[in-house]
């Protein structure tokens, strides 16, 4: 199973005030990961297989935030929709 999504976020500040900080809504804990790969750049990663007949679909945020003082938070929702893949082809004859 794979899934490939890449979060990139922009702030204006700099120094520590323009650092980004990512998280995940408690609906997607267990299920996904994030990890940062650039600066401003996260990767959600699936942290087990998903098993369609459990759930079908994934509902939840991903939220970016400053370290700024007040801190600025943005947020996107994501939904996984799960299929079925066949790995081989099948020959009718």
């Amino acid at each position: 199973m794979y899934l490939y999504v890449f979060v990139q976020v922009s702030d204006a500040d700099i120094g520590v005030n323009g650092q980004v900080d990512f998280s995940l809504s408690a609906t997607a804990r267990g299920f996904f990961s994030l990890s940062v790969v650039q600066a401003f750049v996260a990767e959600l990663s699936l942290s087990h297989s998903l098993d369609r007949e459990e759930t079908d679909y994934y509902n939840f945020q991903i939220f970016a935030a400053d370290r700024g003082v007040p801190s600025l938070i943005g947020e996107t929702d994501i939904t996984i929709i799960v299929s079925v893949s066949s790995y081989c082809m099948h020959v009718y004859e």
